[in-house]
């Protein structure tokens, strides 16, 4: 169950957003779908995008007493580029639009 009762508004849908890393650095909130990373905030090698899940009063989105958060490692100069990725809520389901 996510726990975050400011969140939920009088018909129970929870309303957020999530915090986006580039390396350690904030590049953004994001607050749909899609996102470009700018060219300039990716370096030579590794990288990292780390995403969390955050209540508009910036909370933390928790289920079972662990925030929601991912990361995934990447090298565009590698094939295949994702070199490692982690989700504290994996999906169940993969969801095809």
């Amino acid at each position: 169950m996510i726990k975050n009762s400011n969140d939920l508004n009088s018909v129970g849908i929870l309303q957020g957003h999530a915090h986006v890393f580039i390396n350690a650095q904030k590049l953004q909130r994001l607050y749909g779908t899609d996102l470009h990373i700018p060219a300039d905030s990716l370096k030579q090698g590794v990288n990292q995008v780390a995403t969390s899940l955050n209540s508009h009063v910036h909370e933390n989105w928790i289920v079972d007493e662990h925030s929601i958060v991912s990361s995934v490692f990447f090298d565009l100069s590698k094939d295949p580029i994702i070199l490692h990725n982690f989700s504290s809520q994996p999906l169940q389901e993969m969801h095809h639009h």
